[in-house]
């Protein structure tokens, strides 16, 4: 490259001004380069060179305050001129080689960002619904335990001030009319003897009653009760909030040593507004062992099981004739409401080109699935997972 500064040549600061125009007329480009020098108001004179070292373009006169610079930090003008073609070049490779690393970052996004973003919140979501679903179900189970108790002991209760308020108002009763007796007694002597024998007999038969009634034992009277608390036992609540505070995020960023990831196993396929679909369709895919697999459903059943879902496990995609793949799995339609609800089935088979798919004829019946207080189809949306047991390529 030539260290000394070219002739101000005014045929070439003339085509310079013109290519300048010209550009200026097409969108401008920013680039990051101190641009605030040489300009007209200053030395009235056409840029030529850029120092790399200062960041700035500069001209004749300017050229004399970067003599200390080295030479080959001073770009001529002369000299891109004839790298013209190589820097178009440049340009052209450099712009397909960003386009290409941005897609790779896209893909990098989409595969290590969002798609784990998005599973991982429905894996929230799942859990503490499971969480709140096993709790909500166990503080019903207890209270309605508690109401048992409670309403044998309401009714022990009824049954005894019944009986007290009876014998309260037989015994009131009983000494009016023993009062009258006694009263009427005393002036016997001037009454008939029908008359007397009346009013002993009313006497004798008051005075058993009331013999009886008086011969009561007290314990009948005694409220018998028995008592029902809530016990904590061993996880109070203060050890709820702990274990809570033990389910974190993991940081598994680049910065941070990782352990290999194993390989994903459970796959959650999630279909909404499965109601309004007629014909049988594949659900998204999902890798195995380099295999795409997805679930072939039938949602009115198949053939001759119209009155049940229809689940398969099929290998998609591209495969070659003669391949064997051996996969254990497990295939669960969720229960949005209980995992405990859950319906799963486990089944081992051997997926080839002319038998790659596998499943179940009758799944679950449509009376149980679109029951709504079941919980099969919540918002209609149907949950289904696939966990993969072991897989493994056959020879």
């Amino acid at each position: 490259m030539s260290t000394n500064p070219p002739t101000n040549n005014n045929n070439n600061n003339d085509e310079s001004k013109s290519s300048i125009d010209k550009d200026n007329k097409k969108e401008q480009i920013i680039l990051p380069i101190n641009d605030d020098s040489c300009k007209s108001e200053k030395h009235k004179s056409t840029i030529d060179m850029y120092c790399k070292e200062c960041n700035k373009f500069i001209c004749l006169k300017c050229f004399k305050n970067h003599l200390s610079h080295a030479t080959n930090n001073i770009m001529v003008i002369t000299d891109l001129v004839e790298e013209r073609p190589k820097i178009i070049e440049d340009l052209r490779i450099f712009s397909k080689e960003t386009e290409h690393k941005k897609i790779q970052n896209d893909e990098i996004f989409k595969s290590s960002v969002q798609d784990p973003y998005d599973q991982n919140f429905l894996k929230i979501s799942n859990y503490f619904r499971s969480v709140h679903d096993a709790l909500h179900f166990k503080e019903v189970e207890l209270k309605r335990e508690l109401s048992s108790h409670y309403d044998e002991n309401r009714e022990n209760y009824i049954k005894l001030v019944s009986k007290m308020e009876h014998d309260i108002k037989n015994s009131n009763i009983l000494f009016k009319e023993l009062k009258i007796n006694q009263n009427m007694n005393n002036n016997s002597n001037n009454s008939s003897s029908s008359n007397n024998n009346n009013i002993y007999l009313d006497f004798f038969k008051n005075s058993v009653r009331s013999k009886m009634l008086l011969a009561t034992e007290k314990s009948e009277y005694e409220f018998k009760y028995d008592t029902h608390l809530f016990q904590e036992g061993s996880t109070p609540v203060s050890k709820f909030t702990d274990l809570i505070e033990l389910i974190h995020i993991d940081n598994e960023s680049e910065n941070q040593p990782r352990k290999s990831p194993e390989p994903q196993s459970l796959f959650p396929l999630i279909i909404k507004e499965f109601s309004k679909i007629k014909t049988p369709f594949y659900t998204s895919s999902f890798k195995v062992l380099n295999f795409t697999l997805s679930v072939y459903i039938y949602p009115k059943g198949n053939k001759d099981q119209g009155n049940s879902l229809s689940l398969y496990l099929d290998v998609v995609g591209e495969r070659n004739s003669s391949f064997k793949v051996k996969i254990k799995f497990i295939m669960e339609i969720e229960n949005h409401f209980s995992k405990m609800r859950n319906i799963k089935r486990t089944t081992e088979y051997i997926f080839r080109e002319d038998s790659a798919r596998w499943g179940y004829k009758s799944f679950i019946p449509f009376s149980q699935l679109h029951d709504p207080e079941l919980g099969y189809l919540l918002d209609d949306t149907l949950l289904i997972n696939i966990d993969i047991i072991n897989a493994t390529i056959v020879e």
